[in-house]
Parts: C-alpha cells; structure tokens; sequence
C-alpha cells in the first residue's frame, strides 16, 4: 500500500518547534531553546533582481530519482523509482523551479547532470565538482540548490506518500535540509543557511499551508558549505508522482523569488 499523510510538526514536540508559520525538525545536539536563538536573526541572502548573471544554482546530486507512474493506493513492488530520462526524474522538477525564477528576474543555471549514473557512489563527490566548477565559471553565485526526492518504504513494505492539496489539486510536501556543523563539516556559515532554510519554509506555510514538512535540520554535510546559502530540497518521496512534484515546484518557486529578493518578511 501506499500511505498518504500530510506531516508536520504537531506530531511529537519535544523534537519539533515552531518558527513562524513553519516547523523545524531538530535532529541535531542542540536545545530547543539554542535553535530559537539561532533563529531569532534573520536570514541575509538577497539577490538582486534583473541581474544580468546568474544568482542561483540548482543540481541534482541523485539525479535519477523518480516517482511513482500513476496516483493510486498501491504502487508496484517491481519499481526501483529510477530514471535516466530528465523529462521524468528530478531534473524535470529542477526545471519547473528553476522557470519559476526566471520569470522573476532571477539569473539562474540548472544543471541537469546525472551524478548517480552509471555509478551511485560517490555522486556527492561528482556533484561537488559540478558545483565547483560553476562557482570558478559565475562566482555571482550565491545560493546553490540540490534538487531531490525522499524515499519512505517501511518494514511491512509500505512506502509513505507525503502529500497535501492545494487549489484542488494533489501537491507533494517540500521539504528543506539544512545543515548544522559540530565542528566536523567544515560549514562555519551554517546558521546562514539554516535561517534561510527556516524563513522559506515560513513563508511557503503562510502562503499553503501543509505544503511544507517541517524543515530537517541535521549534522549533515551534503556540499551545503559550497556557497553562502546552499539547502537542500526534498520534492515528495518515491510514493508521489511527478506532477505531484512539478505542481510543488511551480507554486514554491514564485515564493522562494520573493524571499531571494526581500519582498517577504524575513
């Protein structure tokens, strides 16, 4: 079966907290207490608008991820939810949000490599040297994007969907990673990022509520460190489908412009 929820983080308090509209998922040493101090500054990334050169990157260190054909109850134990067709993985879904920045002025790259193709190891390696060699290309860049899916499947086979609607329309949760460095992941300007992470998070949840799982912040390196504001987004999981995604994309896209711009609260 697949198991359609809309999380949040009503579920279990003493791992979550508020921050504006949004929720933070701490996976990390600190207090509850410690993250609301990071918090209570707010992000400084702000792009300039009509730029002539590009602002933003968006990649895809798993590339091939991919969805489930069809909305349904069940899905098919014989799907990997892989593909090698950027038209039906996650550089479809890279594109939709990468249109929606454009039309508001943004520069923008969207990578479309294949990082965990023909090989999976190593893909944050490959990546990495992507983004490198972006940066040394337009060091205009300022936020770099990892565009991914999530994958829930539990122990009696059962994958989770993780799903709202919007506008009468089924729309697959996003959810923001953001890193918080111990000292081992070489991030100093972590809390940049996590502020940023937390703030779009805020401010997608006012606008759709439910459209947002709690952002999951975590001691995790994933080439966050690589530019000043780097996030990593979750589209769904391998229980939703592709226009599911793409749907999230186009309406999130138009809000992370205005946040990139300072036209929402911070």
């Amino acid at each position: 079966p697949l198991l359609s929820r809309t999380i949040t983080g009503e579920e279990d308090n003493s791992a979550f907290c508020r921050y504006r509209e949004g929720w933070v998922r701490n996976y990390t040493t600190l207090t509850i207490e410690e993250v609301a101090q990071v918090l209570e500054q707010p992000a400084k990334v702000l792009l300039e608008e009509n730029s002539p050169e590009p602002q933003v990157l968006i990649y895809h260190t798993h590339t091939t991820e991919s969805y489930e054909a069809y909305d349904g109850e069940v899905y098919d134990s014989r799907n990997n939810w892989r593909s090698q067709d950027n038209t039906a993985n996650m550089a479809a879904v890279g594109e939709a949000l990468a249109q929606e920045l454009r039309k508001a002025g943004i520069g923008v790259i969207h990578d479309d490599t294949q990082h965990d193709y023909p090989a999976y190891n190593g893909a944050y390696d490959r990546s990495a040297a992507t983004i490198q060699r972006y940066l040394e290309q337009y060091p205009t860049i300022q936020v770099a994007i990892d565009v991914h899916r999530d994958a829930v499947l539990y122990d009696d086979g059962s994958v989770l969907k993780t799903v709202t609607e919007v506008g009468g329309r089924k729309a697959a949760q996003l959810m923001v990673i953001a890193p918080y460095d111990d000292g081992t992941l070489g991030i100093p300007g972590w809390r940049e990022n996590f502020r940023f992470g937390a703030g779009f998070t805020a401010a997608v949840e006012e606008a759709y509520p439910g459209l947002m799982r709690p952002v999951f912040f975590c001691t995790r390196g994933y080439n966050l460190g690589m530019t000043p504001d780097s996030l990593l987004f979750e589209f769904g999981t391998n229980g939703n489908t592709l226009s599911e995604a793409v749907y999230t994309a186009r309406l999130t896209g138009p809000i992370l412009a205005d946040y990139l711009l300072g036209k929402t609260e911070r």
